[in-house]
């Protein structure tokens, strides 16, 4: 009987084919296995050694499944099984569709460069660029120049032309084309260039011209799109090819708008007339405060939290106005805080809740009712049936999560929050000294050295209790990353 629970408590196998593989089974109801995935070395030198097991481009696929290793013999390994040569490829080229099935890059053929599709290779051009998939990974689509001269990284001049699934379109001369985009249902295809917008293989000219380093956005029904302009001195949204109101030049703030609401009806976008901020819903201008944003964001991780409820019957956003911060639902201002964080609503849309903080201490706000005070709060989240709440808190430099107002074990750090499918299991990410670990229902799993880092999209459940997510220890020649998997009994 002892030896029995021992064997639970670990267990070690190896396979024969020479990535070492790991099962380990754990007491409490988890069983968790490892399968390695690639390495990252110690020293960097060693990258430009002959080394396949190393990586030198982000290697994991959506799915964390599949793995992506550029080579010091300039080709790709994919899944272990070697790619073809090539002279050169370009490492932030390489992409797997949405769905993970899938891989595409751009290589160098003596001058030329061609696109690699699932190992096809494509027509050879001067220069490719904008290599990306359709959202349901049927297609792909990437930008080809011919004529033109590299300076750098940057190709001017020639003509150019964007190929989808191999089928070349119209050539066009070089006009600065800064985007492609497919639509939500992967049925529609836009670019812009300058003043010009083509959309399903048609040009139209669009007044002023189009930001080089903004998104083209599609409604979530596909039907609708919008893009950012600049005319003379001033700035504006064309939505379904129509002009909105102008703004002062480089104040439409296109980071996380204009957003369309689930319906695809209303359209919504923040901008800035000299120092005064204000939300555009539907063409219609609100209120202006002194910004719509936290005092804490930066540009580069600027949120307005602007919002529309699961049903799109309702807006949301956080507004600054005279040092302190609102939450402003449907035009309505609530409570004024020393700050807010983003507004988040229940999925059956009966609830709306926030963090806040006031005189030092945070607390989160769920339908205008305040919380338990702490020293720190993180976003909370509600599990899919609306029915649970979950949040990180700190106190005392320790942080804890909390779910339906319980608190759970002190660590150093919190991350990642999430409910099963099912709503009735809560896991995270945490990190307590140097070590990080995932916590399903406040039971600790298998300590590593890194989680959070290679797990950036947090766990993925497979079903309500089997999940699985991305971990690496540290070796003497470098960082070992696996997959983990695990299943809850």
């Amino acid at each position: 009987m002892k030896m029995i629970k021992a064997m639970l408590l670990l267990t070690l196998l190896f396979s024969t084919i020479g990535c070492k593989r790991i099962i380990v089974l754990f007491n409490g109801g988890r069983i968790s296995t490892e399968l390695f995935l690639y390495q990252v070395p110690t020293n960097i030198t060693q990258i430009f050694s002959h080394c396949d097991r190393c990586i030198i481009s982000n290697p994991l696929s959506p799915d964390y499944r599949h793995v992506a290793i550029l080579t010091y013999g300039g080709y790709v390994r994919l899944d272990n099984k070697a790619g073809k040569s090539y002279d050169e490829i370009d490492r932030n080229s390489i992409i797997f569709s949405p769905d993970s099935q899938r891989i595409a890059y751009t290589a160098k053929v003596g001058n030329h460069w061609i696109a690699v599709v699932d190992g096809i290779e494509g027509k050879s051009y001067d220069h490719i660029q904008n290599l990306v998939f359709s959202p349901d990974s049927k297609s792909v689509a990437y930008i080809a120049d011919s004529g033109g001269k590299s300076i750098g990284s940057t190709f001017y001049g020639g003509k150019w032309r964007i190929v989808i699934n191999g089928r070349e379109g119209m050539l066009y001369n070089d006009s600065g084309l800064a985007n492609i985009e497919f639509s939500p249902d992967s049925r529609r295809v836009v670019f812009t260039m300058n003043n010009i917008a083509v959309l399903d293989g048609v040009s139209k000219e669009l007044p002023g011209n189009i930001d080089y380093n903004t998104d083209i956005v599609f409604s979530p029904d596909s039907q609708r799109v919008a893009y950012l302009s600049h005319i003379n001195s001033k700035q504006l949204v064309i939505l379904d090819g129509k002009v909105g109101p102008p703004f002062d030049d480089n104040h439409i703030i296109w980071p996380n708008s204009p957003i369309f609401s689930s319906n695809s009806q209303h359209v919504a976008y923040v901008a800035i007339n000299g120092n005064r901020w204000k939300i555009i819903i539907d063409g219609k201008e609100g209120k202006s405060y002194d910004y719509i944003e936290s005092k804490k964001s930066s540009w580069l991780d600027w949120d307005s939290g602007l919002s529309f409820s699961p049903d799109s019957q309702h807006y949301s956003y956080r507004a600054n106005l005279d040092g302190k911060e609102c939450v402003v639902v449907d035009g309505i201002e609530g409570k004024f805080y020393d700050s807010v964080d983003i507004p988040h609503y229940s999925q059956d849309n009966k609830h709306l809740m926030y963090a806040a903080t006031m005189g030092g201490k945070s607390f989160v706000v769920i339908d205008g009712k305040e919380g338990k005070f702490y020293d720190s709060v993180d976003i909370p989240i509600y599990s899919p049936d609306s029915r649970h709440i979950a949040f990180a808190a700190m106190n005392a430099k320790q942080w804890f999560a909390i779910v339906d107002g319980k608190e759970e074990n002190q660590y150093d750090t919190i991350n990642n929050l999430k409910f099963s499918p099912d709503n009735k299991h809560l896991v995270y990410f945490a990190k307590t000294g140097e070590k990080e670990l995932l916590v399903i229902d406040g039971k600790e799993g298998s300590r590593y050295d890194e989680i959070s880092g290679c797990s950036y999209k947090g766990v993925i459940f497979d079903s309500s209790n089997v999940l699985h997510y991305c971990a690496g220890r540290i070796t003497k020649e470098g960082t070992d990353y696996y997959l983990v998997n695990e299943t809850i009994n």
